[in-house]
């Protein structure tokens, strides 16, 4: 098996098309062919269905795609790195982030950053919280922004000060929805109790802990889309399908003009945002300083914590 197999199958996948994957990869089809076979026969499997208009994955396949696809981008990332070391001083910062911190505190401090350090580069990696810990644990990025809850026992958390929120680094959850979800409930802010029976739409990673606080509160939530991913909570919601409990920071990324937003109160709910990184992760000056920027007075470094 050699990297440019896998480059070639790659490609194949991709498009689905033997002749557009040689067109893509600048090659005629019969060495892309030849190539393909050479690595069926090598692992022992079939990797596509072949069809007369499509190449489509079997089960072997799409889990070499999906190895193949890691591979690839540690490969790249491999030679960037390197080819950047030729250059006095070069560096580039690998950050895994959620969708909030990335569009609205990166930025400003990344900015920031750049005017002392012109020669360091940033890769950023947008996910959920969950993804991101995977990106760390794998030593894909160097650093991460989540939000808790996670288990921080192996990691270095440091507590992020976030602009959008006055006096508090706590961010409270809120309800998004369309007015009609609204209509009994006047002002800005709503109880937990207030929703019972509405059509929730929800984090996975926040349904226990919503779940434990409508259960002390004696009813049952009625969760109608569990997801992994803050947009699908501002899609659906914006669709009108139900109601989006989400952090306040991440309902500051709705764009949907009619949609309303409304704190929850009593019980109050919040959540922080993390830096977080490995215990035992090297930390180069460059990251260092980077990292100094969110460790400054004001910001908190929290103890491993189960």
């Amino acid at each position: 098996m050699t990297l440019k197999q896998l480059e070639y199958f790659d490609a194949i996948a991709t498009v689905g098309n033997m002749t557009k994957a040689a067109q893509m990869l600048h090659i005629s089809q019969p060495p892309l062919s030849i190539h393909l076979k050479a690595l069926e026969e090598e692992l022992g499997v079939t990797l596509f269905e072949r069809n007369k208009k499509k190449l489509i994955l079997t089960k072997e396949g799409l889990v070499l795609k999906e190895r193949v696809d890691k591979i690839l981008n540690l490969v790249n990332s491999v030679y960037y790195d390197l080819q950047n070391m030729q250059v006095k001083g070069r560096a580039v910062i690998q950050i895994g982030t959620i969708m909030s911190a990335s569009n609205r505190m990166l930025p400003n401090k990344i900015m920031e950053y750049k005017q002392n350090h012109v020669n360091v580069d940033f890769q950023i990696h947008e996910g959920s919280s969950m993804d991101v810990l995977e990106k760390i644990n794998s030593n894909t990025i160097d650093i991460g922004f989540v939000r808790e809850p996670i288990p921080t026992s192996a990691y270095h958390c440091i507590s992020i000060n976030d602009p959008s929120l006055p006096n508090t680094r706590n961010d409270c959850f809120t309800t998004l929805a369309l007015p009609q979800f609204f209509e009994d409930h006047e002002g800005d802010e709503i109880t937990l109790l207030d929703l019972k029976g509405k059509p929730l739409i929800i984090q996975r990673r926040y349904s226990s802990m919503i779940s434990n606080e409508c259960r002390h509160l004696g009813f049952a939530p009625h969760f109608i889309c569990q997801n992994n991913d803050l947009m699908s909570s501002l899609s659906w919601a914006a669709c009108g399908i139900g109601i989006a409990v989400i952090p306040y920071t991440s309902a500051l990324l709705n764009t949907h003009e009619e949609m309303q937003i409304k704190k929850i109160v009593e019980p109050e709910l919040s959540s922080q945002t993390l830096l977080v990184y490995k215990k035992e992760k090297h930390i180069t000056p460059e990251l260092a300083d980077f990292i100094s920027l969110f460790s400054g007075p004001g910001e908190t470094v929290i103890e491993g914590k189960e």
